[in-house]
């Protein structure tokens, strides 16, 4: 069995792409997570293709990095404590 490296480790940060998700870095923020979710369906078809995880794995992988990209793409409701 093949080793396996981590493709993308990013410059995050400490708190992930949460933790930059003010106004200023809004922008920042949405372009790290399109490339994460780039990197992750990169991965995913990656290691199915070479063999290291099943189709039932990959099928389980690719729906929740969809399901990730529609809690993105979701407006979160106002707080109306601000």
């Amino acid at each position: 069995m093949r080793r396996i490296t981590k493709p993308f480790s990013g410059n995050i940060g400490k708190g992930g792409v949460k933790g930059c998700m003010n106004e200023q870095n809004g922008a920042k923020a949405r372009e790290m997570r399109v490339a994460e979710d780039l990197w992750l369906s990169y991965f995913n078809r990656y290691l199915f293709e070479h063999g290291v995880i099943t189709e039932q794995e990959r099928n389980k992988m690719v729906s929740k990095i969809a399901e990730r990209k529609r809690r993105a793409q979701t407006p979160k409701p106002m707080d109306p404590k601000q």
